[in-house]
C-alpha cells in the first residue's frame, strides 16, 4: 500500500470483483472521464453464468 498509494485498495477491489464473475460477461456501459488531475472510470457488466 505504501508504494501503490491510496488507490491500491480500490484496484484490489476491482480485481476481486472481476475474479468473482464468470469468464464471459456482457458489458452494459463504459465511461471514462478525465478531469484536470485524476481520471475516473465506470464499467457496468452482467455475469452471463
Amino acid at each position: 500500500m505504501i508504494r501503490a498509494g491510496a488507490e491500491a485498495v480500490e484496484v484490489i477491489m476491482w480485481l476481486v470483483m472481476r475474479g468473482a464473475m464468470a469468464p464471459e460477461v456482457t458489458e452494459l456501459h463504459r465511461n471514462y472521464y478525465a478531469p484536470l488531475v485524476t481520471g475516473m472510470g465506470l464499467i457496468s457488466m452482467v455475469d452471463e453464468a
